[in-house]
C-alpha cells in the first residue's frame, strides 16, 4: 500500500508500445530492430522518501526506491537511471523526459514519448506556478517546454 489510494504491485520494464509483447523499428531498407520481449517483476519492497508528504502543494521529494523480486537484465532498451548529485546545476541544460503520459488528444499514450526540455532556474519556475500554489523547493529539477513538448 503506497497511501490511501495507490498499490504497487509490480513494475513492467522495457516497453515502448503497450500493445504489443516486442517491440520493433523497420527501417527504409527493410531491416528491423526489436527488443527482447517486455519484463514484469513483483515489487518485494518500496522505500519513500522519508521526508515526502502526499498531496503537498511542491510534490518536494517525491521519490522512492523499489526493489524488485528478481535481478533486470540489462540491454540497449533497460538501463538503469541516473540520479544528480546535490552540487549540479541544471540551468540552460537540456533534459530528456520520456513516459506514457498525458497527450493532447488521451489521458496515456499507448507508446513511450520522449521529449527535450531545458532546466530554468527555480524562481524562473515558480514563477510559472505561482498561480496554481505549487511551491518551488531548492531540491528540485525544474524545467521547461515549449511549443507543446512538455512533460507535466
Amino acid at each position: 500500500l503506497r497511501n490511501k489510494q495507490w498499490v504497487l504491485r509490480s513494475v513492467r520494464l522495457g516497453e515502448w508500445d503497450t500493445e504489443m509483447i516486442t517491440d520493433c523499428q523497420q527501417f527504409i531498407d527493410g531491416k528491423q530492430l526489436c527488443s527482447p520481449p517486455v519484463r514484469d517483476f513483483q515489487v518485494e519492497k518500496t522505500i519513500t522518501h522519508e521526508q515526502f508528504t502526499p498531496y503537498d502543494h511542491s510534490l518536494s521529494n517525491d521519490i522512492a526506491l523499489i526493489k524488485l523480486k528478481g535481478s533486470v537484465e540489462f540491454n540497449d532498451f533497460v538501463r538503469p537511471a541516473c540520479l544528480p548529485s546535490e552540487d549540479m546545476n541544471f540551468e540552460n541544460v537540456e533534459l530528456i523526459v520520456a513516459g506514457f503520459g498525458k497527450t493532447e488528444i488521451s489521458d496515456k499514450s499507448r507508446f513511450k514519448l520522449k521529449t527535450e526540455i531545458v532546466g530554468v532556474s527555480n524562481q524562473a519556475c515558480q514563477n510559472v506556478f505561482k498561480n496554481d500554489m505549487i511551491v518551488i523547493t531548492s531540491n528540485q529539477i525544474c524545467a521547461l517546454g515549449t511549443n507543446g513538448q512538455d512533460s507535466w
